[in-house]
């Protein structure tokens, strides 16, 4: 067929075990191979045969959790993505395996649909690791970001998420991206600078962004946006819902950062970095021997 696609999926689980995400996977090769399209499979080795519906399965390598094989990360995966040739990468609730997958096909220009499936925090937490379920969800947040586009099977699952993943965007998409907005949450606490803020605030959002690093010195407190406690979920909440539920405090906020923004251009920026390379030249002259 002439609109027909080669698709890459990278499954966190494959037969042979059963569950949600193996069953996902195996209608959607089903429909594909119905359709036309043309596919291969990347999933964490466990006896999985070596094909499904005439479509390659290709094993990497896996340790076992709980009777669960997870697959880990493998250099094997982009040179089988760069020898299949797919249009487009599936990530069946990607995690180790899938995070791979996603990061190869970003590099070698591969777009990518990440399907979120598995609550991985969530089983964290029932199991007794209730302590590694900030990290858990930082590595999916950080998976998510990676991919072209998230798919949610649920409303409980996109409340989960509260959040739509746009990938990486620049110049116009960028511009659009922060003119969608009405509030720039940062939460990053280590920054030395914070160039979002700026971009945040030149877009005529107000900012919502720790005490700490950076920010300081971008956010005016009360009057360009709200800053918070590091340490405190509660203040992050608390300076999030006040802006929310405040239109008018937004625009206020909004348009007193934009205005701060105003003379903060990279061609501002690039001829005071001029002057101090001028300066460290004239000072070595100076001190240099005659």
């Amino acid at each position: 067929m002439a609109d027909a696609l080669r698709v890459a999926i990278a499954t966190e689980s494959f037969l042979p075990t059963v569950n949600g995400v193996t069953t996902s996977v195996l209608r959607v090769l089903d429909h594909l191979r119905e359709r036309g399209h043309d596919a291969m499979v990347i999933a964490p080795n466990a006896g999985a045969p070596s094909h499904y519906r005439g479509f390659p399965v290709l094993e990497v390598p896996a340790l076992p959790y709980r009777r669960f094989p997870v697959g880990l990360p493998s250099v094997a995966v982009r040179s089988v993505l760069e020898r299949f040739g797919p249009d487009v990468l599936h990530a069946a609730s990607p995690f180790a395996l899938g995070a791979s997958a996603i990061s190869a096909a970003s590099r070698l220009g591969i777009p990518s649909v990440a399907i979120y499936q598995t609550d991985v925090a969530g089983y964290a937490r029932r199991n007794g690791l209730a302590a590694t379920s900030p990290l858990a969800w930082r590595i999916l947040r950080a998976i998510h970001e990676r991919a072209d586009l998230t798919l949610a099977p649920s409303t409980a699952a996109i409340a989960d998420l509260d959040v739509a993943w746009l990938g990486e965007r620049g110049g116009e998409e960028l511009a659009a991206a922060y003119a969608a907005l009405d509030v720039f949450v940062h939460t990053g606490s280590e920054e030395t600078f914070g160039q979002t803020l700026q971009e945040a605030g030149a877009s005529g959002l107000p900012v919502v962004a720790p005490r700490a690093g950076g920010p300081i010195d971008i956010v005016e407190e009360g009057v360009t946006g709200l800053l918070y406690d590091p340490a405190s979920a509660a203040q992050l909440r608390g300076a999030v819902a006040a802006l929310v539920s405040d239109a008018g405090l937004r625009a206020r906020m909004g348009e007193a950062a934009r205005r701060r923004m105003l003379g903060r251009s990279w061609t501002a920026i690039g001829d005071e970095l001029l002057g101090h390379y001028r300066a460290a030249i004239g000072a070595r002259a100076a001190v240099a021997p005659a």
